[in-house]
């Protein structure tokens, strides 16, 4: 190719995705944006636009987009110009989920170390507990709705784990509704603002703002590990006043259950879909926690967990949490011969290549041991996202995923009414999941399954 036709190609745009089809069913970027935008990766590749010639959106998908994403750098890529009205409203400029350079960085040094492995190990085994007390509360409901309750009981694990506090179940459905409502009205834009003046938003807002501020005052028990809120006021307050804002603590007071919940809860539901859909994997799994001490665990127990967490990853592979995020551009760049505009809303599809048979066989195959071997998909494997925004709750989720996974098998019995396969996806809430109204009626398995 010349130098002159290369020029051209890169002041064309990028092709516009029309006419996308699951089978012979239409589909939208609004109604299902995962299986749009893998559609859209697998007909038109790594660089592609969703919308109008007149309004469209630069979706950049791939090991290249990937990479980029990893060296993430407020030269090229800005998350603040995305999510600034998201975090207007919710009146904390400084929040690290929407700022880029050294007020990102400085917080993720304060957070990253009570997200990981090797803080939460002493919290195990009341990790356990908890699942176990509030599991064995639904044995004699006829049904149970499965987001709202693990999204109680997930609350409540990180809730005494992190902050000293766990909130209600009405906290916990206020808080991702907030959350749900802001994100969609302000920086998706994907209904109107005039919700935020609706009563039941008001009343999501006033909920969460009293949820946070019991947080920032409860008093912390004598010698109980230092709560996720203290270090913040201590350190980031103490010695960056200017990037801890009341707005911004009172957000501090509500990450950590932002962070978990709602990744925790969709990875956990799609894993109980696979098992309904796949009795011999769930039997094979039932088997290895038979064997496992999960009235005590510790840490180690969860890394004995070794189907349990090869068929995690696999469940994320096909559900990921974060699938795509959005970014601005700060300055021009090219990618793959096109050029990007600064200014432009870029979507990063972070996770098409999960479904690249180039880096996985079969890749809409469930296959409990595709990630026998560490190095499959290790460089186009991104379930939590890349670079500096990567989720910081990824290393509680390799905790509470896997134990309580592990702990529903070993204890209790679940059956759906229906056909598990129809169950719609829902994407109103900030991470992937299932129709809220899928339910399940549980029931505790026989004495010597459990025992």
């Amino acid at each position: 190719m010349t130098t002159t036709s290369l020029q051209e190609q890169a002041m064309t745009k990028p092709p516009i995705a029309k006419n996308i089809t699951d089978g012979k069913k239409p589909i939208t970027w609004l109604d299902n944006p995962l299986t749009y935008l893998r559609q859209c990766y697998d007909q038109y590749g790594d660089i592609f636009r969703i919308g109008s010639e007149k309004s469209s959106v630069t979706v950049l998908a791939g090991l290249k987009a990937n990479q980029l994403m990893s060296t993430e750098s407020k030269d090229f890529l800005s998350s603040n110009a995305f999510w600034s009205e998201t975090l207007d409203e919710m009146n904390c400029p400084h929040s690290f989920i929407g700022v880029d350079g050294d007020v990102h960085r400085y917080q993720r040094r304060l957070m990253a170390p009570m997200f990981c492995k090797a803080s939460l190990k002493d919290n195990v085994g009341e990790f356990a507990r908890t699942f176990r007390e509030i599991l064995s509360t639904r044995y004699s409901e006829p049904s149970t709705r499965l987001c709202p309750f693990l999204r109680h009981t997930l609350s409540t694990q990180i809730g005494y784990a992190l902050q000293g506090y766990a909130p209600t179940p009405e906290e916990v459905e206020a808080l991702i509704d907030y959350q749900a409502t802001v994100m969609n009205a302000c920086s998706f834009k994907r209904i109107s603002k005039r919700v935020l003046t609706s009563p039941e938003y008001l009343q999501a807002k006033k909920t969460v703002h009293e949820l946070a501020d019991r947080i920032i005052h409860n008093k912390q028990a004598e010698h109980a590990k230092e709560r996720y809120i203290d270090v913040l006021i201590s350190q980031g307050l103490k010695n960056k006043p200017q990037w801890f804002t009341p707005g911004d603590i009172r957000n501090h007071a509500i990450i950590p259950f932002l962070a978990g919940i709602d990744t925790v809860t969709s990875a956990l539901s799609f894993a109980l879909r696979e098992l309904l859909l796949n009795p011999d994997i769930r039997q094979e799994l039932q088997q290895e926690v038979a064997q496992l001490n999960l009235n005590e665990p510790d840490l180690s127990v969860i890394n004995d967990m070794t189907k349990i967490n090869l068929f995690t990853k696999e469940v994320m592979r096909l559900y990921p949490p974060a699938f795509a995020v959005y970014r601005v551009a700060t300055n021009d760049f090219a990618f793959n011969g096109y050029q990007i505009k600064q200014g432009e809303t870029l979507i990063f599809f972070l996770s098409a290549c999960h479904t690249d048979a180039r880096y996985f066989s079969e890749p809409y195959t469930f296959k409990l041991q595709r990630f026998a071997d560490p190095d499959v998909g290790s460089q186009a494997y991104a379930p939590f996202g890349k670079g500096p925004h990567t989720c910081i709750g990824a290393g509680l989720s390799n905790i509470i995923l896997p134990l309580n996974l592990a702990t529903i098998l070993k204890f209790a019995d679940f059956k759906y009414e229906g056909n598990i396969a129809d169950l719609a996806l829902d994407y109103t809430k900030p991470s992937l999941s299932l129709d809220p109204d899928f339910a399940l009626s549980i029931t505790p398995l026989a004495h010597h399954q459990t025992a």
